[in-house]
């Protein structure tokens, strides 16, 4: 396309699907030659889209896995994208200011996931100081190290992936004179008048008609952008302020999406304030017209329930959680169930134990069942081989699990046994004792002969494994 001879000429939308090429490929080295040739100027120049890519590019290639903790290697080279992206971004902010593009929320977003990948408390906070610039939201979190963080009395971020050497860099004033402030580049910018033009440039005419400087407007991607850095700068009144500010109809009228509520799902977990997700998942996600049938917003609701365990009414709470689910999934969810019942283990008290060994025996039946059969038909289960395997092992430790309620119940002198009704009494009745017992000695049966199958499908598969390479 680029050969004289050539019909048609490249535009910006070619390069921009070359880039995108480039970045899929992980191939930066090619998707920086391309990037170098554009002109700074003109109707081939870079737009929004072409800076958006190259951002999600930088990201994507410098994402690294931290299951194991934070990889020092890692932590570097994310620290290197990040450092590049900003350089990127000066560049957006006076090509913007100048009126030669137009951000958009997209661009925004992709700038902001950069900076959540790293490992300086820094580069969140900036997240919010980013959404200020390029949409005149206002930061409704003070910034790291400012006197208004201290009177605030929020709380220290910890940081516990964060390398050391990085872990106190929370200020943003530099005692320096000749460096520019940390974070300066996303600083407030005002429009250059359009009456200005270059003397030492081309004539008036030639020059393309600049674009209306103008802030992006913010979206459901802004919403999870900004809950996420509230997360990570454990600033929950600061989240609600924000989601109060956006969803409010006089103000920006975002109507909050599924991936917008389990994001602040999580902060609630955070905060430990099960009964404001208690609410959430009962009132406000019908309110928004968000469907209540996935089990991702359970697991989370149940899991801020289990780290708000120090508080009295924390296991009532996840009885509700639980109500909800059971209404609305199509199947249980074993991750919530054991969750659930990890935390009536928790309390050392017979009568939560019993009733939640109540509450999940009558799905036993259906569970032994599925480990029995598979999946029924138009079940929602995956039907992948190692999604099933996965699934069947979280069954089995379900059933470990209520089998060490049992004992916590039946072997462990349990006293102080409530009764549906609320009164008390010393011991466990007899008819009660006998009928647990059964139960577990079914459990225990069961899973002992999921363990000799699985055992004996493994070393027959080893063997077939065995015979096929002689062969």
């Amino acid at each position: 396309m680029s050969a004289p001879r050539s019909r048609v000429s490249p535009s910006i939308i070619h390069t921009n699907a070359v880039l995108k090429v480039c970045a899929r490929a992980d191939d930066l080295e090619s998707m920086w030659d391309i990037a170098s040739k554009l002109p700074e100027r003109g109707p081939h120049a870079a737009n929004c889209w072409t800076y958006t890519t190259l951002l999600q590019a930088i990201r994507e290639n410098a994402k690294g896995s931290t299951a194991n903790g934070e990889n020092p290697e890692n932590a570097q080279r994310r620290e290197l994208a990040i450092v590049e992206g900003r350089r990127l971004w000066s560049i957006v902010v006076q090509r913007w200011r100048e009126g030669d593009i137009i951000i958009d929320d997209t661009l925004v977003n992709a700038m902001g996931k950069l900076l959540l990948i790293g490992s300086r408390p820094r580069d969140w906070d900036d997240v919010l100081s980013l959404v200020q610039q390029t949409m005149d939201i206002p930061r409704l979190i003070p910034r790291l190290g400012s006197i208004e963080r201290e009177e605030d009395g929020l709380a220290r971020i910890r940081a516990p992936h964060t390398p050391a050497d990085m872990k106190n860099d929370n200020s943003q004033i530099t005692n320096d004179m000749d460096e520019p402030r940390a974070g300066s580049e996303f600083d407030a910018v005002a429009a250059i008048p359009r009456d200005i033009r270059s003397r030492s440039g081309p004539s008036t005419n030639s020059i393309p008609r600049r674009q209306a400087f103008v802030y992006a407007a913010p979206s459901n991607m802004t919403l999870s952008l900004l809950t996420e850095a509230g997360l990570k700068l454990i600033a929950k009144r600061g989240v609600s302020d924000y989601w109060s500010l956006l969803t409010d109809p006089n103000a920006y009228g975002l109507t909050p999406d599924a991936e917008n509520c389990h994001m602040l799902l999580r902060v609630l977990r955070q905060a430990r304030a099960s009964a404001e997700a208690l609410a959430l998942i009962t009132t406000e996600l019908p309110r928004w017209g968000i469907p209540r049938s996935l089990a991702k917003t359970y697991r989370i609701a149940m899991s801020a329930c289990a780290r708000d365990a120090a508080n009295p009414n924390a296991f009532d709470t996840a009885c509700k959680v639980l109500d909800v689910a059971q209404q609305h999934l199509r199947e249980p969810d074993l991750r919530t169930l054991g969750m659930y019942l990890d935390m009536a283990a928790k309390t050392k008290e017979p009568g939560m134990i019993v009733r939640a060994l109540d509450r999940l025996q009558p799905g036993m039946v259906n569970l032994k069942s599925y480990l029995n059969l598979g999946p029924a038909e138009g079940s929602d289960r995956f039907t992948s081989r190692k999604a099933v395997e996965e699934e069947r092992q979280e069954a089995i430790d379900l059933m470990r699990k209520m089998i060490g309620c049992y004992d916590l119940v039946l072997y462990e002198g349990a006293r102080d046994f409530a009764r549906k009704d609320g009164s008390q009494q010393q011991q466990l009745p007899d008819k009660i004792r006998t009928a647990y017992m059964e139960r577990r000695s079914r459990l225990a049966a069961f899973v002992t002969r999921e363990h000799d199958k699985r055992r004996k499908e493994k070393s027959a598969g080893g063997e077939v494994e065995i015979q096929s390479v002689k062969d």
